[in-house]
């Protein structure tokens, strides 16, 4: 059990801020990260984890495309972030509104390109992985990878930011 809150301790702010940088929102990144976790040790995946870091961002980024899936069909994203800003506290508010408006401005920027090279950025940039550990992770060839993070940079030089 030592073993497995050392390996929570060592993994969780960086597959948090995963999560925030795609779902926009602290408290659901935290809530998807902790199912993660609890995932692995009901199923008890832990021990047989090779590449636990590759494994647990792809978790977390499936995990949050399925709240996102779940959520458009409930609500459009931005009436999602604002009915979630009303009901939090005073003190939260201003930190959500910092955190709200990074993730929308980054987001809008990310919107104009297509969804592969966004993910790639996303987690070349925000994440700071390696073209290595982003073909791990996605599956993808590093020439793929490396050449939609050229084309994402590219578009994004062209744009006045």
């Amino acid at each position: 059990m030592t073993e497995f809150l050392l390996f929570i301790n060592k993994y969780r702010d960086r597959l948090v801020h995963h999560a925030f940088y795609r779902l926009g929102d602290f408290e659901e990144a935290e809530d998807i990260v902790q199912d993660v976790f609890v995932k692995i040790y009901t199923q008890n995946i832990f021990p047989k984890l090779e590449s636990p870091e590759h494994y647990l961002y792809r978790m977390t980024t499936n995990a949050c495309l399925d709240f996102m899936r779940k959520q458009k069909s409930k609500l459009q994203m931005q009436q999602y972030f604002d009915a979630k800003n009303e009901n939090s506290l005073e003190n939260d508010a201003v930190r959500n509104l910092n955190m709200k408006e990074e993730f929308m401005r980054i987001n809008n920027i990310l919107k104009t390109l297509p969804e592969e090279q966004a993910e790639v950025v996303r987690f070349r940039i925000i994440d700071e992985l390696s073209f290595k550990e982003i073909t791990k992770i996605l599956g993808k060839p590093e020439s793929t990878i490396k050449s939609r993070f050229q084309y994402a940079i590219n578009k994004l030089k062209s744009y006045e930011l």
